[in-house]
């Protein structure tokens, strides 16, 4: 929710990037409608159908990835919706949804044996944002069964990051410096797990927990004594719960790449300083798969619009109903990496 403070606010109260960039590194993504667009509201419509189609392309991934998978496809995309319809302003005022995208499109073209083209993809995500990266574990992690489809799958990845990455350095790179820093130097930002228990205590000890939007990021984060600390091992923490993760995948026996690419996301998502509202778009094509961890998915779906727009200016007075709720969203997320990594008589799969 890396609000920019000069942007107007949607219909949605959500906060949309500006259409001319240039100074604040944005991505491709958000130049581009601005293309076409000379005014604001018209960004805002290019923008809004830009995503839109983004959407549609996530729905026919889904259909043809359980199309391949031999499953329900009207209960697979019936969920989908379930899960998106409670989203709807972030999927339209963020660029997550094509994060689901790009990192669906690596598991169906990896399970078509593609992964040449699953690297490319790949790539362009994780220039969108680097979580469909850990997808690329997938494939790595059975390197040993088939090397060649890992070292394809790579190089093409490492091959695209490296062309890409040249042409927007040459074209940003006092920009893309200073957003690295900012980024680099985040504290927790309110949505995540350490940030939502120190406001908890917050309503136990009055005045020990603070929420500040003043930061170099325009984020929400939390200010408590103990945060600078928390957010300092946020890192490592995350590291140590995706070599967890990987861990696991690698000693199953069945393959199961929708299982086991929710299984990295959460670890990533639950395990880090930054768990802003629309990260739940990057989960929500996977689990409509895994049918154990639906219901509790859909109830955090339906939270997380609770506290951010619905609740938001409660939650930045620090009312105590949007800061439990918040807490309840969060343990649901952990939760979902519990039924995945669950004994047998309770695992999703």
């Amino acid at each position: 929710m890396a609000a920019v403070q000069s942007s107007p606010l949607t219909p949605l109260g959500l906060e949309l990037p500006p259409p001319h960039g240039r100074r604040r590194a944005s991505l491709l993504v958000t130049l581009l409608p601005g293309v076409l667009a000379h005014s604001y509201p018209a960004y805002l419509a290019a923008y809004g159908l830009l995503m839109l189609a983004a959407t549609a392309a996530l729905f026919a991934l889904t259909e043809s990835f359980a199309l391949h998978r031999n499953r329900d496809v009207q209960s697979t995309l019936n969920w989908l919706t379930a899960f998106l319809t409670p989203l709807a302003g972030l999927v339209l005022w963020r660029f997550d949804i094509l994060v689901a995208v790009t990192a669906l499109g690596v598991l169906l073209l990896l399970a078509r044996a593609r992964p040449g083209t699953a690297g490319v993809v790949a790539a362009v995500g994780a220039l969108i944002k680097l979580v469909p990266a850990l997808l690329l574990a997938l494939p790595v992690l059975r390197f040993r069964l088939e090397p060649r489809p890992a070292l394809r799958s790579v190089a093409t990845f490492a091959i695209t990051v490296a062309l890409v990455s040249a042409g927007w350095f040459a074209y940003a790179a006092l920009s893309l410096n200073a957003s690295f820093g900012v980024h680099s130097n985040r504290g927790l930002e309110f949505g995540s797990l350490a940030a939502g228990l120190l406001l908890l205590l917050g309503q136990l000890w009055p005045l020990s927990a603070r929420l500040d939007g003043s930061g170099p990021c325009l984020c929400l984060e939390v200010r408590h004594a103990w945060a600078p600390a928390l957010a300092a091992v946020a890192l490592p923490i995350q590291a140590f719960a995706l070599a967890l993760s990987s861990l696991w995948i690698a000693l199953r026996r069945h393959r199961d790449d929708a299982r086991d690419a929710a299984l990295l996301l959460l670890a990533y998502v639950v395990a880090g300083k930054v768990l802003s509202p629309q990260y739940l778009i990057w989960l929500a094509p996977l689990v409509a798969f895994l049918p154990r961890l639906r219901w509790p998915f859909l109830a955090a779906c339906m939270l997380t619009t609770i506290v951010y727009p619905l609740g938001f200016e409660l939650l930045l007075n620090q009312v105590a109903w949007p800061i439990v709720a918040l807490n309840v969203r969060n343990a649901i997320l952990v939760y979902c990496v519990w039924l995945i990594v669950s004994p047998t008589s309770t695992r999703v799969d």
